[in-house]
């Protein structure tokens, strides 16, 4: 097993704390003995942006339901802000904090109308409506979904409908937002259209957890998670995680074309640098290379 890397947080107070997390679901009423999360420890500071990967079966969903109180853990705990998920008394707060956006955004909406499906959860919170409107407003502006306020959610594409789940969870104001594979049913414009409202609201100041199996997604953040066998196994920034390609490939994930490209190009003898963040950086240092002559 990977020994997990330390990572020195540049983000603000911790907003998540996993400790010890264990969890087995329960089949028609009796506990598996199979553990799907078995000692599973990790902090995520707010402001940041996480990308959780990992092969089918690695206790990724798991962990992400765990962080609003879907599912609480058969031992240790689960804090956000310090509040215990296993507290009752404490989960309406909890999930305040903590927004899903799960994979089937036809699950998540619940209007028929694009603005009327922003306005549900803040009516649920009781808002007054000279305070909804102007959220509304605010929150369509953000995720791009202008001039579509009267549209049936059935008439949108696949991002738009996913942009719109977005939509009314941020409508909420968490402090995190959880996508639990949230682009994995979309085609690649779609695609493209929830990452840049992922990377808007990272910039807002949001904490991002974003549990992908795509390598080019988890680019976008900051410090990427590997899950394995229900444990943390490795984590780094993506210039780190993706220079381990042995290891990487130990639990069936890929690794970007950039570092293929740059594995390959020090193996025929050119001296590029060991850990390259993107494709932009790796064309720039190939452009030095080529400059000098």
């Amino acid at each position: 097993m990977e020994p997990p890397t330390v990572f020195d947080g540049k983000c603000g107070g911790l907003v998540i704390q996993l400790r010890e997390v264990r969890f087995h679901y329960a089949i028609e009423g009796v506990s598996s003995k199979e553990w799907v999360l078995s000692g599973l420890n990790l902090s995520i500071p707010s402001g940041e942006y996480v990308a959780v990967m990992g092969p089918n079966g690695s206790g990724k969903s798991t962990m992400a339901r765990m962080l609003n109180g879907l599912l609480v853990p058969t031992g240790g705990q689960v804090l956000i802000d310090g509040l215990d998920t296993r507290n009752d008394e404490a989960l309406w707060e909890i999930r305040q904090r903590v927004g899903m956006v799960f994979q089937n955004p036809d699950n998540q909406i619940v209007a028929t109308t694009v603005r009327d499906d922003i306005a549900f959860g803040l009516e649920n919170r009781g808002m007054p409506r000279e305070e909804m409107i102007p959220r509304i407003e605010e929150v369509i502006a953000e995720v791009g979904l202008d001039g579509l306020e009267e549209t049936p959610p059935h008439h949108l594409s696949g991002g738009q409908k996913q942009r719109l789940a977005i939509a009314g969870v941020i409508a909420m104001r968490p402090r995190v937002v959880v996508f639990d594979e949230a682009t994995s049913m979309l085609d690649p414009t779609g695609r493209g259209e929830v990452l840049e409202a992922i990377r808007r609201l990272h910039e807002g100041g949001t904490t991002i957890v974003h549990i992908t199996h795509s390598a080019d997604e988890a680019l976008e953040a900051e410090r990427i998670m590997i899950m394995a066998g229900g444990r943390l196994q490795l984590e780094g920034t993506p210039a780190e995680v993706f220079s381990r390609a042995e290891a990487l490939s130990r639990w069936s994930l890929d690794v970007p074309f950039h570092v293929k490209l740059r594995e390959g190009l020090i193996r025929r003898g050119m001296p590029l640098s060991e850990k390259t963040a993107n494709t932009e950086e790796l064309v720039e240092e190939l452009w030095g290379l080529l400059s000098k002559g």
